[in-house]
């Protein structure tokens, strides 16, 4: 057993949020549940959702307002093969196949958000959906476009901050709403209009308050006592937004546009055992720019750049501040689409970041510089039936260690070089059919928590101990998938394959570590989670099956499924832990020209290929037993006098069972389950 002389700090604790309004059921169904030409700003290419190869879903309108929650994984948890971390109301980040964290990249507008979200389940996500256009969601490797971060997937949220249009006429839209369990207070507002006759402006914002939510049931421990009785403690969240930007526009598809954001989130974690809050801040700096006319072989450029400056600190129950994480981030992306080549066209890309990042408290993370620069392309064309696409792309990253740990020891700077190539073809077989075939060979460079992260870490109930000799993971992604459009009706499904050569994970080992206060005492004591690599192979499905006309019934089937296991090491064929486990759904609705109703039923089944090998408190991982969640949707649009848009008035009940619900993704699923039943009751109006 080791011991540690515990700083005289605590941890922190988070809460957050997002809200604003969920609203019209059916349209939000036939949006979300079909796969309706919608163009994907994260492809280069400029293709819509029916033109990718790749597995891509997309939210936007009000299928987003009906889906968003008070965090981005619970915002996007009914997407095909997308579930969240669930780490309370105040943090919960995407896991897209089974894959989290480092592995799934998180944008804005195609530029890294610049947090830490991906260091561990208790940091937020610094952006959210309320005032975004859509959100993107790539599942299996996006390598080849957005570097290794993407191995498991993307995340792009759609902004409107940097205006991509002119406006002639000023525009407006709010949005109200409010909730039981959570006791939510949400509103949001963009007004936008023109600058002259060459320009536009947009001012966007929102603000969300919610209070500690409403459990199902009481809350016990272990011994059977009452931890709560009936709200969940410290899981309340307040988080807002302010933004200003601006565009200039040119003849020939010319624009320059500028944008600032201000972002905060103060949220709770609650967690009994260390009931810590999260200041979060972000400021966020924009430069876009267009460049539509042809130049050598080129038929346009697009770039884009941003700034972030991020700081969250972490305060214990007496007002001590704790543990503070930094990152302060410079990324650029420069687009250049070139003229057709022999029947091919395509997109040269290169990416350049720097980031500065360091965490201080309980645990250390020295301060790391890292750098990486990309050159990527893709290619595509048409043999009648047959489309064929391939990519490649070469990457370099760089990790510079600045400082030394407390006891004096220096960590190595370490340096890769990654390559990633990816070929895929789609087969229109019949009229309405498609097939379609993808394989990646991507590399992922070890994520600087992954590397250098030493100690405390009470939100996990760790101590982690990162590596800093790991090596790069090497994975294959084969993925298949079938789709058909006719009329109504809509249905797709894939299949995928995924093996990791050297996947990172970490895990309990069974042993612990003591934190000593300053008279030499046992203050607290932690399990210890190891960095480690072997080989590993996660494979599954997802498929839905959706029908609706613009009046009349809407219906959309669904499921999804990953397995996850190692296949080398100590821990052959163990079961990684907190997979996503196994879903069906049912959404069934009605749409009238005035209103609309949708009855959403969602059956997640029992989790029960646990990893034996995770020790937490020198106990293994348990399983989770199966639960039906059950919701509802109804929404009136009222028509307003000399008004285009109607006043959308809307009412969404959650949970309506009053299920008591346990997340397996979640490190607190024991403690801190989902709230119970709450009625959501807000209005939409643009002029």
């Amino acid at each position: 057993m080791q011991t540690h002389k515990r700083p005289r700090t605590r941890a922190a604790c988070m809460r957050t949020t997002l809200a604003l309004a969920v609203l019209q059921a059916s349209n939000a169904l036939a949006q979300s549940a079909t796969l309706e030409p919608v163009l994907i700003t994260a492809d280069p290419l400029d293709r819509n959702l029916l033109d990718l190869q790749r597995p891509v879903s997309v939210l936007r309108g009000d299928a987003l307002l009906l889906r968003e929650a008070t965090n981005l994984g619970d915002t996007l948890g009914r997407e095909l093969g997308v579930q969240s971390s669930a780490y309370g109301p105040g943090a919960g980040r995407p896991i897209i196949r089974g894959m989290d964290s480092a592995r799934v990249r998180i944008t804005e507008s195609g530029l890294g958000v610049a947090d830490v979200s991906g260091a561990s389940p208790d940091h937020r996500v610094a952006a959210d959906t309320l005032n975004a256009r859509q959100v993107e969601v790539l599942r299996g490797s996006a390598t080849l476009l957005y570097g290794s971060g993407a191995i498991g997937g993307l995340v792009n949220i759609v902004s409107e901050r940097v205006p991509r249009l002119r406006a002639s006429v000023f525009g407006a839209q709010a949005t109200l709403r409010a909730s039981t369990a959570e006791r939510e207070r949400a509103g949001a507002v963009d007004l936008n209009g023109p600058l002259g006759t060459a320009a536009s402006w947009r001012i966007e914002g929102f603000k969300q308050r919610t209070s500690d939510y409403d459990l199902a049931a009481p809350l016990r421990d272990a011994a059977g006592d009452v931890i709560a009785a009936d709200r969940l403690p410290n899981s309340q969240t307040d988080t807002q937004s302010a933004a200003l930007g601006a565009s200039w526009f040119g003849p020939q598809g010319r624009r320059i546009g500028v944008a600032v954001q201000r972002y905060e989130s103060d949220y709770g974690i609650p967690n009994p055992e260390e009931p810590v809050t999260i200041e979060l801040r972000r400021d966020r700096y924009e430069l876009h720019g267009d460049h539509a006319v042809a130049f050598g072989p080129f038929t346009g450029l697009r770039s884009k750049f941003a700034y972030t400056d991020y700081k969250h600190t972490e305060f214990e129950p007496s007002g001590e501040a704790g543990a503070t994480f930094t990152n302060r981030g410079l990324e650029g992306r420069v687009e250049l689409p070139h003229a057709a080549l022999a029947g091919w066209r395509g997109v040269v890309g290169v990416q350049l970041s720097q980031n500065s990042t360091r965490g201080a408290g309980e645990g250390e993370l020295p301060k790391v510089e890292a750098q990486q620069a990309a050159l990527f392309v893709v290619e595509e064309r048409s043999f009648g039936r047959v489309r064929a696409e391939f990519g490649a792309r070469v990457e370099r990253e760089a990790y510079d260690v600045k400082e030394s740990y407390a006891d004096g020891t220096r960590a190595p700077s370490r340096d890769f070089s990654l390559f990633t190539l990816s070929a895929g073809a789609g087969w229109r077989f019949a009229p309405a059919w498609e097939a379609t075939l993808t394989l990646t060979a991507g590399q992922r460079a070890p994520a600087v928590e992954e590397l250098y992260f030493v100690g405390a870490h009470p939100a996990t109930f760790a101590y982690e101990v990162g590596d800093p000799n790991l090596k790069k993971e090497q994975s294959t992604n084969l993925d298949l998938g079938l789709r058909y459009v006719e009329g109504p009706w809509r249905a797709q499904a894939n299949v995928f394959v995924n093996r990791v050569r050297n996947y990172i994970y970490g895990f309990f080992d069974g042993t612990t570590t003591d934190l000593l206060d300053d008279n030499g005492n046992v203050e607290e004591t932690f399990s210890n989670l190891f960095f480690t690599q072997a080989d590993a192979q996660l494979r599954g499905g997802e498929a839905e099956l959706a029908y609706g006309e613009r009046t009349g019934v809407q219906a959309r089937l669904w499921g999804d499924t990953v397995r996850a296991r190692l296949t080398s090491g100590d821990n052959r064929d163990g079961n990684l832990p907190r997979i996503s486990p196994s879903r069906l759904g049912l959404d069934l609705g009605w749409r009238a020209d005035a209103w609309s109703a949708t009855l959403f039923v969602t059956r997640v089944f029992k989790q029960d290929k646990v990893s034996s090998f995770d020790l937490r408190d020198g106990v293994p991982e348990s399983a989770t037993p199966a639960y039906t969640r059950v919701d509802f949707g109804l929404a009136w649009r009222l028509p307003v006098p000399s008004v285009s848009a109607p006043l959308t008035l809307f009412v969404q009940g959650r949970n309506l069972t009053d299920e008591d619900i346990r997340v397996h993704t979640s490190f607190l699923k024991d403690i801190a389950p989902p709230p119970g039943r709450s009625v959501v009751v807000g209005f939409r109006a643009a002029i």
